[in-house]
């Protein structure tokens, strides 16, 4: 969930005068699909994420709980649940790419999502 926040003063952002009272929302599914910062960034490429020796290298490039003293609190404890059900799903089902490679192309609200997908019974 993304909160909103409340610019405390006026500034500058990118150019853009923020006055003071400024309610803002971060984009973060902009910030993980720009190019500038990723290579490529409509391509599923997990090695981006590993290092020579196979293991995961940590980026500050990745912000999916937001950043800062007022991060997601619920991080730990999404991270779990999500592996849980992960875990889950991979043991009852097999998911398989489509006829055509899939369209990454979703709907964004507070939540970006992709429009299709297919997942068989294993």
């Amino acid at each position: 969930m993304l909160l909103k926040r409340t610019a405390d003063h006026s500034g500058k952002l990118m150019g853009y005068d923020i006055p003071a009272g400024t309610t803002i929302i971060p984009n973060f599914h902009a910030v993980h699909m720009d190019p500038t910062i990723w290579p490529e960034p409509e391509k599923f490429d997990p090695y981006r994420h590993i290092d020579k020796e196979g293991k995961f290298v940590h980026s500050h490039k990745i912000i999916p709980f937001s950043l800062g003293p007022r991060f997601c609190p619920g991080e730990q404890l999404a991270r779990v649940e999500a592996y849980i059900y992960f875990a889950k799903l991979l043991q009852k089902y097999k998911i398989l790419p489509g006829d055509q490679p899939p369209n990454i192309d979703g709907i964004t609200s507070v939540v970006h999502f992709p429009k299709t997908f297919r997942i068989e019974q294993r």
